[in-house]
């Protein structure tokens, strides 16, 4: 199974669209919906964290185009960078989700976004992106 994820951001509202699409076989299944946050690399994570929920005990690939939401999985930390108290409880926000999704062991990869490709990573990768636009728009329509 291949999964692939998105989020998109409203800094104005504060609202972030998570779009999952899954592929297995011919049969596909998408998700979209929002979450409240002040921060796109949290909904990239998040979006990451339910993907790796819905392949649990499964054979499945997670891809995303969030190198930031990749590097907070692996652990890779810049400590070198000051940060106001904002920006730290963000962070650490954001490590306690990575840690959640070590935990499930999934098996991410990176895949480049926003391509005009006719692949499967790039289509699944733009289905995933118009996902998280729609979970903004029904943000919008409630």
């Amino acid at each position: 199974m291949k999964i692939f994820t998105d989020a998109s951001f409203d800094e104005k509202r504060q609202i972030a669209g998570i779009g999952i699409y899954m592929m297995r076989g011919a049969s596909n299944r998408t998700i979209s919906h929002w979450i409240r946050t002040d921060n796109v690399n949290y909904a990239e994570l998040w979006a990451i964290y339910q993907a790796s929920i819905l392949g649990f005990g499964k054979d499945c690939t997670i891809y995303t185009d969030s190198m930031t939401a990749i590097q907070y999985i692996n652990g890779a930390e810049n400590t070198e960078k000051p940060r106001t108290q904002a920006q730290y409880i963000r962070m650490r926000q954001m490590q306690v989700l990575a840690y959640k999704i070590r935990r499930l062991k999934p098996h991410i990869e990176w895949t480049k976004g926003h391509t005009e490709y006719y692949q499967t990573r790039a289509v699944g990768n733009q289905i995933a992106d118009n996902l998280s636009k729609q979970g903004r728009a029904k943000f919008y329509e409630r």
